[in-house]
């Protein structure tokens, strides 16, 4: 019988269409690397990503947030500056009430 000099003692199998076959092929030439040994590899990199904390999601909504009130400060700013209000003409004004009983009586 073969030793394990890996320490390797349990076996896992996966099934896959030819499609996925050949893709996980390319992709273990391309690194040169037996198709086991690749998918292994990449097997026990993705089962070993840390998840992100509650707290570190929202950290990073709250940041998220800070950029865009950011974002939407500094566009709003730059649009005033450039296109100041117009004044509006003495004549635009409507006349008040005050005003229509000077006219009338005179």
């Amino acid at each position: 019988m073969e030793r394990n000099w890996l320490n390797r003692t349990r076996r896992t199998a996966v099934r896959v269409n030819e499609s996925a076959f050949e893709r996980l092929q390319s992709i273990a030439d391309a690194e040169q690397k037996p198709l086991g040994e690749c998918c292994r590899d990449t097997l026990i990199a993705l089962a070993s990503r840390r998840q992100p904390s509650p707290v570190e999601f929202g950290l990073l909504a709250e940041m998220t947030a800070t950029q865009a009130i950011v974002t939407h400060l500094l566009c709003t700013g730059g649009e005033t500056q450039r296109h100041p209000p117009k004044r509006r003409r003495r004549s635009s004004i409507r006349p008040t009430m005050k005003s229509t009983k000077r006219l009338s009586t005179s």
